[in-house]
């Protein structure tokens, strides 16, 4: 179970960031229990020792007045808000990711304050989402003890270090069964830009089959987009609506069947959520809302697929 609002008060001295988020993630998430339970039966509590928390944050150079208006650290505020309702740790692994993806550290109720300040590296040019993301399937292994999680995601590179090819072909990738989900949050401005001759097409296509290869295991991943960049939305729109492997005592209007060649998602890992008018006018509220939703579909897909365990 996640904190309880008393301590959550005492850790983090009454600040409303955080305490009311908090309470708005508890409002939503009895409505998603609740919803699990009409839509199947099941009484399933999301909030004990169910879901573990991850946030990958773009660091790249159109962020910087995200970072300068104290955005992010609003953000990161809510983020563990959300989190913190269903974690009694309290804490969870934070990362930035722009030409680099940087190590993990902690974000919790005892250090959040003046976290992005003390921990984000220097803004950089490019925006590395598919390691922001593949940072998210290692931090998912890691919380869950699930070294097999990577098995899914695991690649070779050519001479120079770069991604060449995928070591477990797609008609090969096995279920990495988990007893909690990782719902791990991608707070960015925009996805892969397209270049001369359409240069990112491949980096698309990369970060497509990671999200699908992570999909057979119990991974949740969030996009909050914010900012106006109607390229990068559409991108994250496109992984939101992937299309979901076809099974016959779940089908649904975006499942299709599998055919020769077809690369498609286990189960509907993705939600995107955009503020196109940025953070600042977002309401903890309309945050929570936006964490939580279309978790009780991920949950319901996933246990019924396999890919999380019931307790």
């Amino acid at each position: 179970m996640g904190l309880s609002f008393e301590k959550i008060q005492e850790k983090t001295g009454n600040n409303p960031d955080v305490i009311e988020s908090f309470q708005h993630a508890k409002v939503e998430l009895k409505k998603t229990n609740e919803q699990i339970a009409r839509a199947e039966g099941w009484e399933v509590d999301i909030t004990v020792d169910f879901i573990e928390g991850g946030l990958a944050i773009d660091s790249s150079g159109s962020m910087a007045r995200d970072y300068t208006s104290g955005s992010v650290q609003m953000a990161g505020n809510f983020v563990l808000g959300y989190y913190a309702a269903v974690d009694k740790s309290g804490s969870f692994p934070a990362w930035f990711f722009d030409t680099d993806v940087h190590p993990a550290t902690e974000l919790s109720a005892d250090n959040f304050q003046g976290w992005v300040h003390k921990n984000a590296p220097e803004i950089r040019y490019m925006t590395n989402l598919f390691g922001g993301i593949y940072q998210g399937a290692e931090q998912a292994a890691k919380a869950l003890n699930k070294p097999k999680i990577m098995d899914l995601v695991a690649f070779n590179t050519d001479w120079s270090g770069n991604f060449k090819s995928w070591k477990t072909p797609y008609e090969q990738l096995q279920v990495v069964p988990v007893e909690r989900i990782f719902h791990f949050t991608v707070i960015c401005d925009g996805g892969p830009t397209v270049g001369p001759g359409n240069r990112s097409a491949g980096k698309r296509d990369m970060i497509k089959q990671l999200i699908q290869r992570m999909s057979y295991t119990g991974i949740f991943i969030k996009f909050i987009f914010i900012g106006r960049d109607e390229e990068g939305e559409e991108f994250l729109q496109a992984m939101d609506d992937l299309k979901v492997a076809y099974h016959d005592d779940d089908p649904q209007d975006n499942n299709v069947r599998p055919g020769s060649g077809l690369v498609l998602s286990y189960v509907d890992n993705v939600d995107k959520v955009a503020f196109p008018s940025g953070l600042k006018v977002v309401s903890k509220k309309e945050f929570a809302v936006a964490m939580n939703q279309e978790l009780g579909s991920f949950v319901r897909s996933a246990l019924k697929r396999g890919t999380v365990l019931p307790s």
